[in-house]
This record gives structure tokens, C-alpha cells and sequence, in this order.
């Protein structure tokens, strides 16, 4: 319909932009200089445009992490909501705000998380290592697309993209999550993991209560019941 058709035409126009940008980057800044240089936008702006061009981009690269940061906070907090609607998660982090009808539980725990993972470390870490857990996700929704395709291929499907995409994907994927264990910092890949493997003993503690224990489900529900009233939510 038309919003496959948009949506296609504004992911190739996207794609577009930021490969054109990166070739840019590289035509321009030395790859030497690159490396040891880490704002690259504005080392790119002073050497095409002057002073002039990297006040630009300084500011433009500050406008697109905010926007970036929005949507994570607004995608992010959302798949919270869903994954603790479908008793995936504590049921507490499923509450709606009665006034907003925004998740705003998940809004305050993710909030509380990054300030917990920067006061432990610093921001470039906090980066580098939500991007390193995020890409085996990467690889199972990737794969994912490719077991729909092949065991529901007459379900409708909004936008559809050749399965050579997914396939790549996967692989790229694959490869950034694999890359790091082969370097020095190994050993800070292997701690990351094991944080994101803690979310297993909650699902089935929590969620699945697989031990019986009425001391968690009863904490859970007063958690749920305390925060839905003092925050007014639902």
C-alpha cells in the first residue's frame, strides 16, 4: 500500500545519505587522521567548508543524537511495555500512565539504568557496549524474517525486501558481536554477555515463576500496585 511504498522510499533515501556521508568522511579526512580523531563530522567540516562548515556539523551531529536519543527512549521504553504486557517481564513495567498514556515506567527504568551504567563507567563505554548486546538480537530477528518467509510465506506483509537483505544482516551482525572477543578487550565483551544473560534468571523467576515461590509474585504485584498508584498509571 502506500505506506510500504513510503516506507521504502524513505529507508533507500536514508540509506543513501549515510553511505554518501561515510564515502564523504573518507574522500576528505585521511584515514590516519581518522583514527586518532574522534569527532570526524567536524574535522570533516573545518577541511571542506572552514570554520564555518564545522560549527554546522558540530551542531547538526548534536541534533541527530537527540534525535536518536528520543527514539531510543520512544521505541525502547515501548518494547519494555510489550515485552511485560505479554508476561515477558515484571508486570510493573507494563503500566500506562493515566493522564500521558505513555509507558512511563519503563521511560523511569530505563532512564535509571543508563545513569547506573554511565556513574560505573562513562559514556563511550555505555555506547560501545549497548551496540555489542544489541547485535545478537540483530542476528534472531534477521534470522527471524527468513523462518516467516519460509514456513507463513502468504501471511501479508506491509513491506517486504528481498531475503539476500536479512541474510546480509545477519552476517554483518554476526560478525561485529564475534569481532571483539578476538581483540584485547575480550574480557569486557565476556562481562557484557553475562549482564545480558542475567535478564534469563528474571524472565523465569518473574515471569515464568518456575520455582513456585508466592514471595515473588506477591512482590511483584505490590511493586505494580504501588507504582500504578503514586504514579498514576494503569
Amino acid at each position: 500500500g502506500i505506506n510500504a511504498e513510503y516506507g521504502g522510499s524513505s529507508i533507500t533515501i536514508v540509506t543513501l545519505i549515510y553511505t554518501l556521508t561515510v564515502i564523504s568522511f573518507h574522500i576528505v579526512v585521511p584515514h590516519k587522521d581518522m583514527i586518532l580523531d574522534t569527532a570526524v563530522a567536524s574535522e570533516f567540516g573545518l577541511r571542506s567548508m572552514g570554520e564555518a562548515g564545522k560549527i554546522i556539523l558540530s551542531v547538526g551531529v548534536v541534533l541527530s543524537t537527540l534525535g536518536h536519543v528520543q527514539c531510543t527512549f520512544l521505541t525502547g521504553s515501548r518494547m519494555i511495555h510489550a515485552g511485560a504486557a505479554e508476561n515477558l517481564l515484571p508486570s510493573c513495567l507494563a503500566l500506562v500512565s493515566k493522564r500521558f498514556k505513555t509507558p512511563i515506567v519503563s521511560i523511569i527504568y530505563i532512564t535509571v539504568a543508563v545513569f547506573v551504567f554511565i556513574m560505573i563507567g562513562n559514556i563511550g563505554m555505555l555506547i560501545n557496549s549497548f551496540s555489542f548486546v544489541m547485535y545478537p538480537f540483530f542476528v534472531a530477528c534477521s534470522i527471524g524474517v527468513i523462518i516467516m518467509r519460509v514456513t507463513h510465506p502468504d501471511i501479508p506483509r506491509p513491506y517486504r525486501v528481498p531475503l539476500i537483505f536479512p541474510v546480509l544482516f545477519a552476517l554483518f551482525s554476526l560478525f561485529v558481536f564475534v569481532l571483539p572477543f578476538l581483540g584485547d578487550q575480550w574480557l569486557l565483551s565476556v562481562i557484557w554477555v553475562m549482564v545480558a544473560l542475567t535478564g534469563v534468571p528474571v524472565y523465569y523467576l518473574l515471569s515464568r515463576n518456575v520455582c513456585g515461590c508466592k514471595l515473588l509474585t506477591r512482590c511483584n504485584e505490590k511493586v505494580t500496585a504501588v507504582l500504578g498508584k503514586y504514579l498514576n498509571c494503569e
